[in-house]
């Protein structure tokens, strides 16, 4: 029997997807302003794909043996990815290198979400807040070693309490809550604070970029470095409450092409960086550090929701289908977080 989609999700996704386009332009810039654009982005946009991926992933993880053609294709796209990743930026470097072990910046999530549905099946039948507790805290711990980004160990172990948390949550009792009219309200405030603080306190708060990305330890905060996990901590919690404002200030009803779009976000994650690597390699936006700021933040956010919509018309997911050959249903529809 198919699934019925819910549109507030795949509206959510449709915003996460280009945030995800845009974060990868502007983390390129050194502009205070992309700067800022930057760490509010990264605040929530990867944590909630994460939360939403765990939030519809019961049915795999609850089934008595675990289904391994519906989380085998997230491991095919990594490899792959991981692959053209390097491929597209040989033509640019004098030496081609390719390690399996040495995630992308794109990859890295396909792999994550392949070893969360495994470690959350192995668990399900822990107690569910000994669970969170355990995941918190090894996510807090991870930050104080160097894994040097193999295999994404410290991304995985980063994030995973967003996806345990979105698994042990009833999508019903999440849409309900986020329906309230003061959760709106609450909402609009938190999301309000947040680009507040990330327009205004810049200096203040940059020091936790690294943090943001999972990947890093914590000596790349440098002073903050001891304050770590408690930082991650406080971290968890902020995000979560960032993460259900989002779903609460996206609408529930179908959108037209955003709520359709919503629904293709895979192929749009597999193929942004790639087609952003190379347009940065050619020097194509190699001026732009010459214009006004408000010039270059045109140019990008345009370019971002260019890319997002095409990169979200079913041609795209052709040589998806090719790949992963999937039987039930087309790959536009096996969607990040369904």
């Amino acid at each position: 029997m198919p699934k019925t989609r819910v549109a507030k999700y795949d509206n959510v996704k449709f915003l996460l997807i280009f945030l995800v386009v845009l974060g990868h332009f502007v983390e390129r810039s050194d502009a205070s302003a992309a700067k800022s654009a930057f760490l509010f982005i990264y605040t929530f946009h990867m944590p909630a794909f994460i939360f939403i991926s765990g939030l519809f992933s019961k049915s795999t993880v609850n089934a008595p043996k675990l289904n391994w053609s519906k989380i085998i294709p997230y491991f095919y796209l990594f490899f792959i990815l991981n692959f053209l990743r390097k491929a597209v930026e040989a033509p640019f470097k004098e030496k081609f290198t390719f390690s399996v072990f040495k995630v992308g910046n794109a990859s890295w999530f396909l792999l994550a979400i392949f070893a969360f549905y495994i470690i959350t099946f192995l668990i399900k039948n822990i107690d569910p807040k000994l669970a969170l507790i355990m995941a918190v805290l090894m996510g807090c711990i991870i930050g104080y070693t160097d894994t040097k980004d193999i295999l994404s160990v410290s991304r995985i172990l980063a994030y995973y309490p967003f996806f345990l948390l979105g698994y042990y949550l009833p999508v019903e009792k999440v849409t309900e809550f986020t329906q309230r009219k003061w959760v709106k309200v609450i909402s609009v405030a938190v999301l309000a604070a947040l680009a507040a603080v990330c327009l205004f306190c810049l200096k203040d708060v940059y020091f936790i970029r690294p943090l943001l990305t999972g990947k890093n330890s914590y000596f790349k905060m440098e002073k903050f470095a001891l304050w770590g996990g408690l930082i991650r901590l406080v971290y968890y919690f902020v995000c979560s409450a960032i993460i259900c404002a989002v779903i609460s200030v996206v609408p529930k009803r179908r959108l037209g092409f955003i709520s359709t779009f919503g629904e293709r976000t895979l192929g749009v994650y597999f193929w942004h960086l790639l087609i952003i690597s190379v347009l940065f390699d050619l020097g194509v936006f190699e001026n732009l550090a010459l214009l006004p700021t408000a010039a270059q933040m045109g140019i990008v956010f345009a370019c971002a929701v260019a890319l997002t919509l095409i990169l979200s018309l079913k041609v795209f997911s052709i040589p998806l289908n090719f790949i992963l050959k999937p039987k039930p249903r087309n790959i536009e529809k096996q969607d990040i977080g369904t």
